[in-house]
């Protein structure tokens, strides 16, 4: 009489939660060799760009995840950065210097007229990205940045999490104009992120 009991009601619920447990994981992002997932956004994928660069192709343990295999964005990648003994604030506020100062460029070469002379010339080079904000965080119970980037067409958020003794910086890049339509999925993403 108990092993009917389990048959039909024990058994059912374990099927149908096993079920859900499964549909729910399936959207997830996955590297394994750094211990770090984090759920995706209703209908993206993990995978690697494809030789053109212009569009993608799913594969598991892929280091990026997209919208879709045809279009290039957005998009989003997870690289492990090894710090070997550099401070990790340093290196994360060297990596986004970018936008803080202009470059300037001197340039060497020979006038075109026969023994011409040597001329210098400077070009100054306007910062191509612009850092927005960068403040700390707490993800999955480490330290971490998190830093907004924009250029002149795209939008870049940027979370850079202390492992150890490295980085996992996690890059997420859209369209300057879409970048509001995606930011809720986003934080929802950046709030599923688990680090083992």
């Amino acid at each position: 009489m108990e092993i009917k009991i389990l048959n039909r009601v024990i058994y059912p619920f374990l099927f149908i939660g096993l079920l859900f447990g499964c549909a729910a994981w399936r959207n997830r992002f996955y590297l394994s060799d750094i211990g770090f997932s984090m759920r995706l956004p209703e209908n993206w994928k993990q995978g690697v760009p494809k030789v053109n660069g212009k569009s993608w192709m799913l594969q598991r343990e892929g280091e990026c995840f997209f919208s879709s295999k045809d279009k290039y964005l957005p998009y989003g990648k997870v690289t492990a950065i090894s710090l070997k003994g550099k401070n990790w604030k340093e290196y994360v506020a060297k990596e986004l210097s970018f936008g803080e100062k202009s470059k300037t460029f001197q340039l060497w070469g020979r006038t075109s007229r026969k023994g011409g002379r040597i001329i210098k010339m400077e070009v100054k080079k306007v910062p191509e990205k612009k850092l927005i904000y960068k403040r700390e965080i707490k993800v999955s119970g480490l330290k971490g940045i998190e830093a907004l980037v924009e250029d002149s067409s795209l939008k870049f958020l940027i979370l850079y999490i202390l492992k150890d003794i490295q980085i996992i910086r996690v890059e997420f890049d859209f369209p300057k104009k879409e970048f509001s339509k995606y930011m809720p999925s986003v934080h929802k993403c950046i709030q599923s992120i688990r680090i083992q």
